[in-house]
């Protein structure tokens, strides 16, 4: 979840989304960019409060993780390394 205002989206996009690592681990992922200004009837029914929030839903919609805020491509990883299974 981000917004076009919210500069440490912006610097997750430019930061960590585009790690070569990061990009690699994503791709087992179905990602999914919502903006929390145009679609605010889904950022509040999973209870987003601020952005950036990066949420891992599994196939049958239940939230897995929720994480916000900026992260480094490091800590990137280790948050998405912890779906593996």
């Amino acid at each position: 979840f981000s917004a076009h205002w919210c500069g440490p989206c912006k610097k997750m996009s430019e930061v960590t989304y585009s790690d070569a690592g990061v990009k690699k681990e994503l791709s087992r992922f179905v990602v999914v960019e919502v903006d929390v200004d145009k679609d605010s009837e889904t950022a509040k029914t999973l209870k987003i409060g601020g952005v950036p929030t990066f949420v891992v839903m599994s196939p049958k919609g239940s939230v897995l993780t929720k994480v916000s805020g900026f992260k480094t491509p490091a800590e990137f990883l280790k948050i998405i390394n912890a779906q593996k299974g």
